[in-house]
């Protein structure tokens, strides 16, 4: 299996020793992401809220206390604090995705504590939809549009639900991707465009490498709850990912005609 570079290429073996492809993921990063700026800015006031308001308002400090805050340094570290956020979260959702791998590859559950929920959540909704791993972890590349990415899952399943309504009841086979967000204060999971896009991307290569087999039928994003291990499934008919993956492939012709005049 081919491992992405620090450049953000992928090798593609197949096609030759020196050919690569940009990842998905890369060119998804030239993607300004509002939602996460905002994200950020909301752990910096979180921080200083929590290390200077909160503690003078609850009388946990006194006035001159207050007074004494060195708040240029408060500042230093609240913005620190979004970026040590953020690597802890990327960190939990790669051992999740890797935990997931080795079970539908040899069936071993994690010994992380930290892990044990959302694990045990996300094993019971795939046996509640009939699950069965078809690839795990795998490689997809598009030799048309120059780009790979590494595909969670590709599966079938009995039926699938959103909303808890039923979008379909026989076996069918489509991806499944997981991601993980923080449901702090009982914040709601949401699909940002480039989750659609990136499965699009996804769902577009796995049928390009396989063009004697049926096309997909489905992309299921399976949105895991940090805080309470919940997930909440969204699924998108074929149908649901034509736009988004137009979208990706003009990403991806930017990125390259960007690169070729490097």
């Amino acid at each position: 299996m081919s491992k992405r570079d620090p450049k953000g290429y992928y090798p593609i073996p197949d096609l030759g020793e020196n050919v690569r492809f940009v990842s998905v993921t890369t060119v998804l990063g030239i993607l300004r992401k509002y939602w996460l700026e905002q994200w950020k800015v909301d752990i910096g006031v979180d921080y200083l809220y929590e290390n200077t308001i909160e503690p003078y308002v609850e009388g946990q400090i006194t006035t001159d206390q207050f007074l004494e805050i060195d708040f240029q340094k408060m500042r230093d570290d609240a913005k620190k604090e979004s970026q040590a956020v953020s690597c802890e979260a990327k960190a939990f959702g790669s051992r999740l995705h890797a935990a997931l791998d080795l079970y539908h590859k040899t069936g071993a559950w994690p010994i992380e504590a930290d892990l044990h929920e959302p694990f045990k959540k996300a094993i019971e909704k795939e046996a509640e939809i009939g699950l069965e791993v078809i690839e795990s972890e795998t490689m997809v590349y598009s030799r048309t549009y120059h780009y790979a990415g590494q595909k969670d899952l590709k599966a079938s399943v009995l039926k699938l639900s959103a909303n808890d309504e039923t979008v379909y009841s026989r076996r069918l086979v489509g991806l499944f991707d997981y991601k993980t967000f923080n449901g702090k204060d009982g914040k709601k999971a949401t699909v940002y465009p480039e989750w659609k896009q990136q499965m699009g991307a996804y769902v577009f290569a796995d049928e390009e490498m396989n063009p004697k087999k049926p096309m997909l039928d489905f992309g299921t994003i399976h949105a895991i709850n940090r805080e309470t291990a919940e997930i909440t499934p969204f699924v998108f008919k074929r149908t649901d990912l034509i736009q988004p993956t137009n979208e990706f492939i003009a990403l991806v012709n930017y990125f390259n005609i960007c690169r070729r005049g490097k």
